[in-house]
């Protein structure tokens, strides 16, 4: 999704432990008001969105050659 959203010009970030965001009383109620039942809960999280038109898009790294790493 990540991946898809890139490449339509929209930004991301991938939030993990989602589940806790949901796992008190507070994310409960909103739950039940969203309609989704209580017994689900969220793996992770994705935020989507525009980036500001000034700012530039990551680059890599420079590789250096003939580097091998092994583990």
């Amino acid at each position: 999704m990540m991946l898809a959203a890139d490449s339509l010009g929209v930004g991301s970030c991938y939030i993990g432990q989602g589940w806790t965001a949901f796992a008190d009383t507070y994310g409960q109620d909103i739950l039940r008001k969203w309609g989704i039942r209580t017994d689900y809960y969220a793996v992770m999280q994705l935020l989507l969105g525009y980036p500001k038109l000034d700012d530039k898009h990551p680059t890599a790294k420079p590789r250096k050659n003939d580097r091998i790493l092994r583990v």
